[in-house]
């Protein structure tokens, strides 16, 4: 799954990966809501441009097990 650009990412979206490896890439600049989104099965977070935010708590963390480097990560949770 590739959202771009952010002004057109629905924070409330609803994923489910299935079987074998996804990833959620984020292929345009900006800040991305993940805290409401319902992701299943999405294993890898990625990006394609140099400046992206992602907001996230710890449920939002649970499915991945994989960020790429440099992909800078708020934990909402931490400042609540």
């Amino acid at each position: 799954m590739a959202p771009s650009p952010s002004a057109a990412w629905n924070p409330t979206i609803i994923f489910d990966g299935g079987n074998g490896q996804d990833e959620l890439v984020f292929t345009a600049s900006g800040k991305f809501d993940l805290r409401s989104a319902t992701l299943t099965s999405v294993e890898r977070l990625s990006h394609q441009v140099g400046d992206i935010t992602v907001l996230v708590d710890n449920a939002s963390l649970t499915e991945f097990n994989a960020l790429s480097r440099g992909t800078h990560i708020d934990d909402a949770s931490a400042s609540s």
